[in-house]
């Protein structure tokens, strides 16, 4: 699995690109903020949108495009890169998901040969998530036949 650098990366693009949800993280501020060369009051509501921080070209050049390159050989910053929520508040079970999903993913793309049906599907929001509208379709294009050892 850990040899699996490439798929890693194409699964925290992914993440980057079509993060589930577009904000997430809410916080009350328990004492003034300066953020950004504003000041925020206490009281004042602060959220993480991950789908514009996702999409800022000074941190993730070409950001509309889908590049797992640029994944290849570093470490996600907690700060940039939060699908999970972002900083030390970060959802426990991040590791596990993404430990989870490569190894599907790994068992499934080693057996099978799959097409996305249309990969340019626009987006809706579902409750608090982003899904593709009319449905994930995902053809199976080639099933291999599995090696006994």
């Amino acid at each position: 699995m850990a040899k699996l650098e490439y798929l890693q990366a194409v699964i925290d693009e992914t993440h980057r690109a079509r993060p589930i949800m577009p904000i997430g993280g809410a916080r009350k501020l328990t004492a003034p903020l300066e953020l950004g060369g504003y000041v925020l009051p206490a009281s004042t509501t602060v959220v993480n949108c991950m789908y514009l921080v996702h999409r800022r070209p000074d941190v993730y050049p070409d950001p509309e495009k889908f590049l797992p390159e640029r994944f290849i050989g570093k470490r996600s910053d907690p700060y940039q890169w939060t699908p999970f929520g972002g900083g030390i508040r970060r959802c426990l079970g991040m590791s596990f998901a993404l430990f989870e999903m490569k190894l599907v993913l790994a068992t499934v793309f080693s057996q099978t040969r799959l097409r996305i049906e249309n990969p340019h599907a626009p987006v809706k929001r579902r409750g608090f998530f982003m899904v593709p509208e009319g449905g994930p379709r995902v053809v199976m294009v080639e099933r291999r036949q599995r090696r006994s050892d």
